[in-house]
């Protein structure tokens, strides 16, 4: 798979993921972060960056995912739609 293609599919599955996080309670979300870490580590090793800066990378998709819950949960407590 290109890095394009896997950057597409690594994103759709991050948005696909936060909407279905932002459904859970607070204690089951932690461990879905972790999930969404080491699976997207796998995918950019899969593209060709190193262990090492693959799983910084993965990292930062995990938090990226937590920002997105957190934009979605603040949606859900003003009335709004995310």
């Amino acid at each position: 798979m290109s890095p394009e293609n896997a950057l597409d599919e690594i994103l759709l599955t991050l948005r696909r993921r936060a909407i279905d996080i932002s459904a859970q309670p607070e204690p089951a979300r932690e461990f879905q972060y972790e999930l969404i870490e080491e699976s997207c580590r796998r995918s950019v090793e899969q593209v060709g960056l190193p262990r090492d800066r693959a799983a910084v990378q993965a990292g930062r998709m995990a938090d990226f995912a937590r920002a997105v819950v957190e934009i979605i949960d603040a949606g859900k407590h003003e009335g709004g739609r995310a």
